[in-house]
């Protein structure tokens, strides 16, 4: 692992141009030969290597060959999990045949074993009687799965401060964000809670996912070379297709199935990995900025920091480039993302015209009130007058 690889990488990201357009290039390409081999196949967009489907859709070769001709339902597993599952935790999950595949492969029949994230299979691994070690940030996993309730240990807790724990660990199951600065820090972490001859195995995000992703993925594979043997299967891990995900491309007019794959990578530890792991920019940092509401089982976030009122008469605004709250992606590289105050986990995005009133709201839904009473009790103290403004508005953001 080069000591640069840092520079390295800010060096690539300076040529953003060039990246782009040999990323499209080869996004092109990838389709011309999945279109030639078999275009009515049902995982069309599951053989792009991670492009996502409505940037897939909108390239030339598939503009001429015709959208409508690859939408699928059929592999489609829906699961709905309470509460929600919401893009800023990250929290893609494996379908139950992966989740179950991985437990049974990866989980040590005689000693512990720890999982970062991964609460799938989790689950599963606790179901059969394995010493099952589980860290993860997030409260609300245990209400969906109350099969984590008898693992040994549960930390909730950040990944990248894990490294306090010492469990000696048979094997280590990581499913980081696919972001390159939390795949290293877990990387980095997970190395150092596996003992030595241990396992670690993790999800590593395919090469088409963003322009930089070839990159990123030869540096992370170069670090877990460094811990020990590596081993590399590819278009091994199987994502269901969340929620907000399928809100999202229904927004893009695409049915896509469960598309995402991911590689499964196996190291074979032979010591930690040597590189310091504070200091590396980490795009799953950010959660700690939103504050979480459950309303009626849904996820609805909002940023934390201070708002001055921008619109009395408009609590809710959306996005710039849009009339509708429905959020048409979930990329990291959207900018209509540095816009948005407040997100749900059905995919609705908005700007806030009015913090507190809109926070007060969130307040009493989460209580268990009514969307009418709520907003009846608001708009006698704020908005007297307003009330179906509000109430349409409200209804309309949370998709009820």
């Amino acid at each position: 692992m080069p000591k640069d690889w840092l520079r390295v990488l800010g060096s690539t990201r300076r040529t953003e141009e060039a990246l782009e357009f040999e990323y499209l290039n080869a996004v092109d390409s990838l389709i011309e030969t999945a279109l030639q081999t078999g275009a009515a196949h049902d995982d069309f967009f599951g053989r792009l290597n991670g492009v996502f489907p409505s940037v897939a859709a909108s390239r030339p070769p598939i503009r001429r060959f015709g959208v409508d001709r690859l939408l699928s339902r059929s592999n489609l597993t829906v699961r709905n999990y309470v509460p929600e599952l919401h893009p800023l935790n990250f929290e893609w999950y494996f379908t139950p045949e992966c989740a179950k595949s991985v437990a049974l492969e990866f989980s040590s029949k005689r000693g512990v074993t720890v999982f970062l994230g991964v609460p799938t299979s989790a689950a599963i691994a606790t179901e059969l009687k394995r010493t099952v070690l589980l860290i993860d940030h997030n409260p609300l996993l245990l209400k969906r799965f109350p099969a984590l309730m008898r693992a040994s240990e549960i930390h909730l807790m950040d990944a990248a401060n894990a490294v306090s724990i010492q469990p000696n660990a048979d094997s280590v199951v990581f499913d980081a964000p696919w972001c390159f600065g939390d795949m290293i820090v877990w990387l980095i972490i997970a190395s150092r809670l596996a003992r030595k001859g241990g396992l670690i195995a993790f999800s590593l995000f395919p090469s088409l996912v963003r322009p930089t992703a070839r990159f990123e993925r030869e540096l992370i594979l170069e670090l877990a070379a460094s811990i020990g043997p590596i081993e590399l299967i590819k278009n091994k891990l199987v994502y269901e297709t969340p929620l907000f995900e399928r809100e999202a491309l229904y927004g893009a007019g695409i049915v896509a199935g469960n598309w995402r794959r991911s590689d499964l990578v196996v190291v074979q530890v032979r010591h930690p990995a040597r590189l310091p792991a504070i200091n590396i920019p980490r795009q799953s940092a950010g959660h700690q900025s939103w504050r979480s509401f459950v309303i009626h089982g849904q996820v609805v976030k909002v940023r934390s920091h201070k708002r001055a009122m921008r619109d009395g008469r408009k609590p809710l605004i959306p996005v710039p480039g849009s009339k509708v709250f429905l959020y048409a992606s979930v990329s990291a590289r959207d900018r209509s993302r540095a816009f948005i105050e407040t997100w749900t986990s059905r995919n609705r995005v908005a700007r806030i015209g009015d913090p507190i009133v809109v926070t007060s709201l969130f307040e009493m839904l989460e209580r268990g009130r009514a969307v009418g009473d709520a907003v009846t009790e608001v708009c006698s103290n704020v908005y007297a007058g307003n009330w179906r403004c509000l109430h349409d508005a409200v209804s309309q953001f949370l998709a009820l």
